[in-house]
């Protein structure tokens, strides 16, 4: 918008008072010192507005004197100089008075903080700078000095968090052996549904348990400490990397958040959470923005499992065995196992499935070693210092 535009606007709001036009007046005129009687005539003020304006150090007079001057022809003759009136500031400082003059402090206040921001501000921050309400925005708005919008602010329990980036290590030879399992499975699920959608000649449906291919799901039996949720993250390192979504179940909501931050560390800003605790503006705007496909990776209880993600890829159960995955009175119906969910879940999506568990639930196990799944285990801790150990160990046999 154009600057004069603006103050000449500006100066109108408010309550209209002698003292303000005086020194608008004085601030916009091309002569620095105006004659007083002009200065009066285009303001309709008065002598005494001029004196308190002097008398608060905002304007300079020069009072109306008779000076003498040698005319053409030598003689001494006197004339009068009108009076004058000028500002005591400088001009670029007018625009606060006039508005505090007029009572429009908070006008100015709400514009001085605009200009600062250089970019739109949200209401509740400019009522808090400012003071001002509603009514002064609407009026600023009614002049076409501001404009109203809109934004969508995402609500996200995990926005203000901060977490720091992770690398992977190098997997074990017990873990390199279940990740080319696991990786085999990924990459057989990812070649059935190329082959699928290169055969099909019409609107893409979405799989049924009686006629897509049976794609695996594990039993990853391991031991606390050998590993399984860097199996995990291979397989979602995976799936990501062919655009596809991951489900990571917890047992409780309790473990919630010291999972998110161990895959937030190797995934930022591609991880959210979802559980009951969260208000229901934060769940609504999760599920939203799953449906997105604003990040890839959901994480939280057996709920999670809903999250509406439009190609997943793996779902895992960490701690398969826990019975807070069947969900029961009082909880409200519809009561379901998570586990068996997931694994009708796999079926119909085409996802791996992958339990994990250091003590598996009897029936998961039975059906492990009965083959209807398949049964990974890793019976090994993953020791980072294990080499030292060994290398102290044999140093001591050897004394």
């Amino acid at each position: 918008m154009n600057p004069e535009r603006v103050r000449d606007e500006v100066v109108k709001l408010g309550r209209k008072t002698y003292a303000a036009s005086i020194l608008n007046y004085l601030a916009t005129s091309d002569d620095p010192l105006p004659l007083e009687s002009d200065l009066l005539a285009a303001t309709e003020a008065k002598v005494t507005h001029l004196a308190k304006l002097e008398a608060d150090g905002l304007i300079e007079r020069v009072p109306a004197k008779t000076v003498q001057i040698t005319n053409p022809e030598g003689e001494l003759v006197e004339i009068e100089e009108a009076a004058v009136v000028g500002l005591a500031i400088r001009p670029n400082q007018t625009l606060q008075h006039i508005l505090k003059l007029r009572g429009a402090e908070k006008y100015y206040a709400i514009l001085t903080h605009l200009a600062e921001a250089a970019q739109p501000v949200r209401l509740k921050s400019l009522y808090e700078a400012t003071g001002a309400s509603r009514t002064h925005l609407n009026k600023l708005a009614q002049l076409d000095l501001i404009r109203f919008g809109a934004e969508h602010i995402w609500r996200d329990s995990l926005a203000d968090r901060d977490f720091v980036p992770a690398t992977a290590p190098p997997l074990t030879s017990d873990q390199n052996k279940i990740w080319q399992i696991v990786a085999a499975s990924l990459t057989a699920a990812s070649l059935t549904e190329l082959t699928e959608a290169d055969n099909s000649t019409a609107t893409p449906q979405p799989r049924n348990s009686a006629t897509a291919a049976p794609l695996t799901t594990f039993l990853l039996h391991g031991v606390t400490g050998s590993g399984k949720t860097e199996i995990y993250m291979h397989a979602i390192e995976k799936v990501l990397a062919r655009g596809q979504q991951a489900i990571v179940l917890v047992p409780e909501i309790a473990l919630t958040p010291q999972t998110v931050r161990r895959f937030a560390a190797r995934f930022p800003g591609r991880v959210a959470m979802m559980h009951s605790r969260l208000s229901t503006g934060e769940r609504y705007d999760t599920w939203r923005r799953a449906r997105l496909g604003m990040f890839d990776i959901i994480v939280g209880p057996r709920s999670a499992l809903f999250t509406p993600f439009a190609n997943v890829g793996v779902i895992v159960l960490d701690e398969e065995h826990d019975g807070s995955y069947k969900q029961t009175p009082p909880v409200p119906p519809p009561y379901y196992h998570a586990r068996a969910t997931a694994i009708a879940m796999g079926k119909i999506t085409g996802a791996t499935v992958i339990l994990g568990s250091a003590t598996p639930d009897l029936v998961t196990y039975h059906a492990a070693r009965s083959g209807e799944i398949t049964l990974l285990e890793l019976p090994k801790r993953v020791m980072g210092h294990r080499q030292r150990i060994v290398s102290q160990s044999e140093r001591i046999g050897r004394k």
